[in-house]
C-alpha cells in the first residue's frame, strides 16, 4: 500500500479554540522530540500489523503494546484497533487504514494518516502548549478538543464534525504555504471535502455519511438534527422506533491471560455494553473501564489484585449479568521481573481513561 501522492491539495483542520490562529499559521510550538511517550494500541479486532519504531519488518499485533514514534500502524480489511494518547485523546483506527505515530509527548500527539479511516475523540479543551493533530496528504486536523473522523484517499480527504466545530484552511500543494483568506468553519454535524479541483466544499452530514457501519460504530448515539418541516403540508409523525436494544452477551476476552501488575488492556467483546455499569473478574469489581461502543469494552490489567484463573461478567442498569466462564487466567509476576522493577530498570507508564465507569 504506497500511499504517498507526489502533487495533492493540502489543508489544515483546526479546532475553533483559543489560540487557533496559531497552529493555522504555523507558529505553533512543535513537540519535543526528545521527551516522547508512548501511546498505547488495543486491538480490537485481528488482522492488523506493527512496524516498531526501531524495526523494519511488520509483525502481527494481537493484544495492547505500546507505540513509540515512528510506529507504522496497518490493518487489513478486517482490522479495527484503538490509539490512546498520553493525554486524553482516543482515535480509532478503521479497516483498510495505515498510518505513522508521528510524534508523542505529554499532552502532544501527531498521527500521519496515510490512507483509510480514523476517527478521533478528544474529551477535554486542551491546555496551552497542547494539542492533537492527524496528518495526511491532503489536510492537517489540529484540535483542543472535539469528535470527528478522517477519510484519506488519494482523491480527497473528508473531516466529518459531529462535536464542536473545525476550521478548515487551504494551503499551496507546491509550497506547502496556507493560504490567506481560506478559512472555512465546519460546524458539528457537517462535512468538509476538500480534493484538488474542487478545493473545499461543505455540506451537512448526509444519510449516506451517518448510515455508514463506521459513523456508527463511532457515534452510537447520534442524533439528526431535526428537519425543517413545511406545516401547510406536513405529513403524519413516524412511528417511533420501539425496537429492544440487543441483549447483553459476553463472547471473548483478549488477552486471555495476563501479569500482576503488567500494563496491557483487556479487552471484552460481546453487546449490550452501553448499559454495562459494572465488571468482574471473578469476585473483585473493576473500578475503571472504557466503552468504545455496544459491543467493545476494556479495562487496564493493572486493576487486577489477584492471581488464579477466574470468570469474566458484565452487568447492566437492570442488573443483567452475562458471564464467560474461566476468561482470563491471572500470573503472578516472575522474579526476574519483580527485580528489575525494584531497580527501576523497567519503567512503568499510565493510562487516562476519559470516561471510567463503575
Amino acid at each position: 500500500m504506497k500511499l504517498w501522492a507526489k502533487t495533492v491539495l493540502a489543508l489544515v483542520v483546526l479546532l475553533v479554540a483559543g489560540g487557533a490562529w496559531l497552529l493555522l499559521s504555523g507558529d505553533a510550538e512543535t513537540p519535543n522530540e526528545g521527551a516522547a511517550f508512548p501511546s498505547r494500541l488495543t486491538v480490537l479486532s485481528a488482522a492488523l500489523s506493527v512496524r516498531a519504531t526501531s524495526s523494519v519488518s511488520f509483525t502481527a499485533a494481537t493484544s495492547s503494546m505500546e507505540l513509540f514514534p515512528g510506529a507504522i500502524v496497518r490493518t487489513d480489511d478486517t482490522g479495527r484497533a484503538l490509539i490512546e494518547a498520553p493525554g486524553t485523546s482516543i482515535t480509532v483506527v478503521g479497516e483498510n487504514t495505515e498510518l505513522t505515530v508521528a510524534a508523542g509527548d505529554a499532552g502532544r500527539t501527531a498521527l500521519a494518516l496515510h490512507t483509510g479511516n480514523l476517527w478521533s475523540r478528544i474529551e477535554k479543551s486542551l491546555e496551552q502548549g497542547e494539542f492533537y493533530e492527524i496528518e495526511t496528504q491532503h489536510a492537517v486536523a489540529a484540535v483542543r478538543g472535539t469528535s470527528f473522523g478522517t477519510n484519506a484517499s488519494a482523491a480527497s480527504t473528508s473531516i466529518l464534525v459531529t462535536e464542536n466545530s473545525v476550521d478548515v484552511i487551504q494551503k499551496n500543494p507546491e509550497t506547502g504555504e496556507r493560504l490567506p483568506n481560506t478559512l472555512e468553519t465546519v460546524e458539528a454535524g457537517s462535512k468538509a471535502t476538500v480534493s484538488f479541483t474542487d478545493g473545499i466544499i461543505i455540506e451537512p452530514l448526509s444519510p449516506e455519511d451517518t448510515s455508514s457501519e463506521w459513523f456508527g460504530f463511532n457515534n452510537p448515539d447520534f442524533a439528526e438534527p431535526p428537519a425543517e418541516i413545511d406545516t401547510e403540508f406536513a405529513m403524519p409523525p413516524a412511528e417511533p422506533d420501539i425496537s429492544p436494544p440487543p441483549p447483553l452477551t459476553l463472547i471473548q476476552v483478549n488477552p486471555s491471560a495476563a501479569v500482576l501488575g503488567e500494563e496491557d488492556n483487556i479487552v471484552l467483546t460481546g453487546s449490550g455494553f452501553t448499559d454495562v455499569t459494572e465488571v468482574f473478574v471473578g469476585s473483585q469489581s473493576i473500578a475503571e473501564f472504557f466503552i468504545p461502543q455496544d459491543s467493545t469494552l476494556y479495562f487496564d490489567a493493572r486493576l487486577l489484585n489477584s492471581a488464579g484463573t477466574f470468570d469474566v461478567s458484565v452487568v447492566n442498569a437492570a442488573g443483567v449479568r452475562a458471564t464467560l466462564s474461566d476468561a482470563l487466567s491471572v500470573a503472578e509476576p516472575s522474579p526476574e521481573r519483580e527485580s528489575a522493577g525494584a531497580n527501576g530498570s523497567e519503567p512503568t507508564g499510565t493510562v487516562a481513561y476519559p470516561q471510567g465507569q463503575q
